[in-house]
């Protein structure tokens, strides 16, 4: 499969997964926000029933002050939601991608297109492909076969990464880690977060 097809696959692949998520997670969610809002109201009208009606000032006061705090703390539950539901979306689709069928074509075909696309003034014998450890074994073959195919030389490797490749030549360094990877999909992981977590009303 060429590698554009791939990563259409992929990108679609990865959206469906963090749908997936947020609807699970979302009816818990709004409990959060909820109960959340639903404690300062209740400390408010425990506040209210304090005062009397010769301190509707300070009340009023007292009301600005618990509402900037009901702000506060409901801004703070919807951070920790959102970066609760934002690193297991990250987690899964990390799953996800290590554990795709077509894993090891996906990876000889981003080299195949680096390698194309080198400079010709680089010299491509002192190419290094670094792999993640559990990949290394399974493909060192096939990206030996792949560079001599090409002409080259090259020096195969792994790293502590956890999936996709590095290619370095010289100085120049091109980073198709897992993690790199998945960092190309944040603004479509961001934004469908937002979109499903549920205003906070404030």
């Amino acid at each position: 499969m060429p590698i554009d097809e791939l990563i259409k696959v992929l990108n679609e692949d990865i959206q469906n997964e963090i749908e997936n998520i947020l609807k699970n997670a979302q009816a818990e969610r709004d409990k959060i926000i909820s109960e959340a809002k639903k404690q300062i109201d209740e400390e408010f009208e425990n506040e209210k029933e304090k005062i009397s009606g010769e301190f509707e000032k300070t009340l009023s006061l007292q009301k600005l002050s618990i509402e900037s705090e009901n702000r506060r703390k409901v801004n703070e539950k919807f951070t920790e939601t959102f970066n609760e539901i934002y690193n297991e979306t990250i987690t899964q689709i990390k799953n996800m991608l290590v554990s795709l069928k077509d894993k090891e074509n996906f990876i000889l075909a981003i080299l195949e297109k680096i390698v194309d696309n080198l400079p010709d003034s680089l010299n491509k014998s002192n190419i290094e492909v670094i792999l993640s450890k559990s990949d290394y074994e399974s493909l060192y073959k096939k990206v030996e076969s792949l560079l001599k195919t090409k002409g080259i030389e090259g020096k195969i490797t792994y790293s502590e990464i956890e999936g996709g490749i590095i290619v370095k030549v010289g100085k120049l360094s091109i980073d198709n880690s897992l993690d790199r990877i998945i960092s190309m999909f944040k603004p479509v992981i961001v934004n469908l977060i937002y979109k499903h977590l549920p205003k906070s009303g404030y």
